[in-house]
């Protein structure tokens, strides 16, 4: 009996043992696995910088919610708020080209037109000449840009009754855009000689509907495409 008793009171110890042995294990790997531990964070800090990524986890959500169109007064409002941090970091994208509902794409077509009444022309951008997809990219950038931007070139029949300083702003954006369509137009002319006038549009293509696709029109159709007008600059202008 007392040797059935020693062992009872070695298991019971041994157990003990154990469990403590298993804590100390448990309290090592917890020490070593969270790495805000090892930084020596306080309860505070923690919360101050979960607070931090949650706001520009917002932010970050916020700028396609609020990008029109369609989009609700609400995330407007918000986003107006949040504005000077949306572009301080340039994450004020609408990600509008993806899906479920993608918008429009812009190309710049553009008409040299010669001395000698030829008239040659091209487009941007151009998959065969803009390599690599940087280059092209940054064509298509300068396209949506302009189509974006191509409304201020339209002069509003009210404008005489604007107030001074809205008058004055659109004067602005009109200068801007248009040394902006003149830097593309000396672009597009460089290398040639003998121009007289050099015209920008901007071409709009549109997304076929699903019937329309199914009616066998192609993507590329010519009646998918719109477009405007945006500058015409003489030879001695650019």
């Amino acid at each position: 009996m007392r040797h059935d008793g020693r062992l009872c009171r070695s298991t019971e110890v041994g157990g003990v043992s154990e469990k403590r042995a298993r804590s100390g294990e448990r309290e090592i790997t917890r020490e070593v696995d969270n790495p805000v531990d090892r930084l020596g964070w306080s309860v505070g800090r923690r919360r101050w910088v979960s607070a931090l990524l949650a706001f520009h986890v917002f932010a970050v959500f916020l700028a396609p919610m609020a990008a029109p169109p369609p989009t609700s007064q609400l995330a407007q409002r918000i986003a107006a708020v949040f504005d000077p941090y949306l572009r301080g970091l340039a994450i004020n994208n609408g990600y509008r080209f993806f899906a479920p509902n993608p918008g429009p794409s812009h190309l710049v077509r553009y008409e040299l037109v010669m001395e000698d009444g030829r008239v040659e022309g091209g487009e941007f951008p151009d998959p065969r000449r803009h390599r690599p997809r940087l280059l092209y990219h940054r064509m298509f950038m300068i396209a949506e840009v302009l189509a974006d931007r191509a409304q201020v070139l339209d002069e509003p029949e009210d404008i005489d009754r604007w107030p001074a300083e809205a008058r004055d702003g659109l004067r602005e954006d009109q200068r801007q855009v248009r040394e902006f369509c003149r830097a593309v137009a000396r672009d597009a002319a460089r290398g040639q000689t003998g121009i007289e006038r050099v015209r920008l549009y901007s071409r709009e293509h549109l997304i076929p509907t699903p019937e329309q696709l199914r009616s066998g029109t192609r993507i590329d159709d010519p009646n998918l495409y719109v477009e405007i007008m945006l500058a015409e600059f003489t030879g001695s202008e650019l």
